[in-house]
């Protein structure tokens, strides 16, 4: 069988990184997608790979003669779409409906606009990648992936360890599997003949197979193939004795994958039962912490109305589909890769803050309507007030409520909370008066649990939570602090029987590392961990118990490190398998990095 080169244009977009998603709605992608266009309107056999439904719903809004030039090459067979997402996303920090919802609405708008059932998933510049990711791909009716960035090094790994495969099947834990690409070159790449033959020889070495997916193009900023490219292609094509080049083929990258598979049985391609680690950029999971926290705020807010919205439904609310639907389409938007991982410039992430903003703002609107809707059904007549608590996960659950006190329980001396049954609750006033907190237990799946809060004369009743100065202990845990350095020297697990921590003794530590700014050596703090600088806090500036009630008993630990303060709380409540770490930070320091370490 002869050699193949499958050459297929594309340009890699970055729908904001150094710039902001405006001029890519205005500048890049409409040059990009003309310049394309004119080149497939000049060379009949040019195809064309362009990935993210944003993408295209940028253009049918603000750009719809070039969305309408689109659509008839898509008719044409010869502009692919690929991906199938919303966006080419974070593959690791997104919960598992989100990486659900990015196939959802992506390959859903594809399918309405288009008519295109997407199969290959397209992520070549997305920094690693979950065990799970083939289950949602295969569930969403996608076949096969691609990506890039798997062989990338960090200087200090000597020997390096380079990803082993450029052609294997992915497989999740649940035994889905995908066929994997992971370009030989990269996904840029010119037209460069001797360059394309090393490649080909290196996976002919690496699996056996003569079947070559090269992708060319300019791509981050845009650009696409230029007509240099293609004319160097179309050259190429011309060549038909394979003693003076392989076959080349102007394709489409399904295509490709399409036979290759036809042979996979022949070549036994490696399986890969594991995640997909990127060895470099791991500073990306921890810069610009803000937008993690938003998105993950996010998702659980989407999630929490969605679900009492349906149960809202079934009572006479209206659902807000199209609200929520936009809700998700910002966030999606906000999971790209560059975005979420906190590698962009300023200017993205103060867009973010407004596209969060509107996200809690659509959230919160639709779950507190589902909400009030289920409320007035609910019987709430008591001897008191009637304190309404919902649990919006799939599983009963018992944990801490947190109460905002108004108007005169504010001045009260005690609480007393009761629930549907009559049986009290031990209840405890935190923060001065200003809020009351207590466990509400056993609160069924996807429903509620009546109680009644009083005023009270008496001391709520006793929790049988032990407390000392320096260890805090209930029916399922027990927390030692040293109280001379103020580190956890002790988690026992009473139910297991066993020790939680190493022998350090060195538990709720705090660390700060050197985080070196772009111009020092090793310095790129956006995308990699500068480890080789560490300094523990063992200082304790204060070490007491903060609180000692019937529901929380609590220890602050206050270090100080340069001009920033540091107030570390351990919580441990009644009838809770849980430890609270809290750590509240007065941040003053520059090209550093604060971690809590738990040996």
């Amino acid at each position: 069988m002869s050699d193949e080169i499958y050459l297929v244009a594309n340009s890699h977009i970055d729908l904001s990184w150094l710039w902001t998603r405006d001029e890519t709605i205005g500048k890049i992608c409409p040059e990009t997608f003309v310049n394309v266009l004119n080149l497939m309107d000049k060379y009949p056999l040019l195809c064309y790979a362009q990935s993210s439904a944003q993408v295209y719903e940028w253009l049918e809004i603000h750009h719809p003669e070039i969305f309408r030039r689109i659509r008839k090459k898509v008719r044409e067979g010869r502009w692919e779409i690929v991906g199938g997402s919303w966006v080419e996303h974070n593959a690791n920090l997104l919960c598992g409906e989100s990486l659900v919802r990015q196939y959802l609405l992506g390959k859903r708008y594809f399918m309405e606009k288009f008519d295109v059932d997407v199969k290959v998933a397209w992520l070549p510049d997305s920094f690693g990648f979950c065990w799970t990711l083939p289950q949602v791909l295969k569930k969403s009716g996608l076949e096969y992936f691609l990506t890039h960035k798997l062989k990338w090094q960090v200087e200090r790994m000597k020997p390096p360890i380079p990803f082993p495969y450029y052609v294997f099947w992915w497989e999740s834990p649940d035994g889905s599997q995908v066929l994997a690409y992971h370009t030989v070159g990269s996904y840029s790449e010119d037209v460069n003949p001797m360059r394309v033959l090393e490649q080909l020889a290196s996976l002919k070495r690496r699996h056996g197979l003569n079947k070559l997916l090269v992708l060319f193009g300019r791509g981050d900023h845009g650009g696409g193939p230029t007509e240099g490219m293609v004319k160097e292609a179309l050259r190429l094509m011309e060549i038909v004795d394979p003693a003076v080049y392989p076959k080349v083929i102007l394709s489409t990258s399904e295509r490709w994958f399409k036979d290759v598979r036809s042979i996979s049985k022949s070549l036994s391609f490696p399986v890969v039962r594991d995640e997909l680690y990127v060895k470099t950029h791991r500073g990306t999971y921890t810069t610009e912490a803000r937008v993690k926290l938003h998105n993950r705020r996010c998702e659980c807010l989407l999630l929490t109305a969605e679900r009492f919205a349906s149960i809202a439904m079934l009572l006479g609310m209206a659902y807000p589909s199209e609200d929520l639907k936009n809700a998700w389409k910002l966030l999606l938007l906000n999971q790209v890769h560059d975005n979420l991982d906190g590698t962009s410039i300023e200017e993205v992430y103060i867009q973010a803050e407004g596209d969060y903003g509107e996200i809690y703002r659509i959230g919160r609107k639709v779950l507190e309507e589902a909400l009030n809707v289920i409320a007035s059904k609910i019987d709430t007549r008591c001897g008191g007030l009637p304190v309404v608590v919902f649990n919006p996960l799939s599983w009963c659950r018992s944990d801490v409520v947190e109460l905002s006190l108004e108007g005169e329980l504010r001045a009260v001396k005690a609480l007393k909370i009761f629930d549907c049954f009559g049986r009290e609750a031990p209840v405890q006033i935190v923060e001065g008066g200003q809020k009351a907190v207590f466990i509400a237990e056993d609160v069924p799946s996807f429903g509620y649990k009546l109680y009644c809060l009083t005023p009270s004369s008496e001391e709520s009743i006793d929790s049988g939570l032990k407390i000392g100065e320096f260890f805090l202990e209930n029916e399922f845990l027990r927390v030692e602090v040293d109280g001379k350095t103020g580190f956890v020297v002790r988690i026992y697990d009473k139910v297991n029987g066993r020790d939680v921590l190493s022998d350090s003794g060195k538990g709720n530590a705090l660390q700060i590392y050197e985080d070196r700014p772009p111009n020092a050596p090793g310095g790129e703090p956006a995308w990699n961990m500068y480890l080789g600088s560490l300094t523990e806090l063992e200082k304790a500036e204060e070490i007491r118990l903060v609180e000692k009630g019937p529901v929380r008993a609590t220890i602050k630990i206050v270090r100080k490190y340069g001009g920033s303060t540091f107030e570390q709380y351990v919580s441990l409540y009644r009838k809770i398998p849980r430890i609270d770490f809290t750590l509240k930070a007065d941040w003053h320091e520059k090209y550093k990095t604060l971690k809590v370490a738990f040996p």
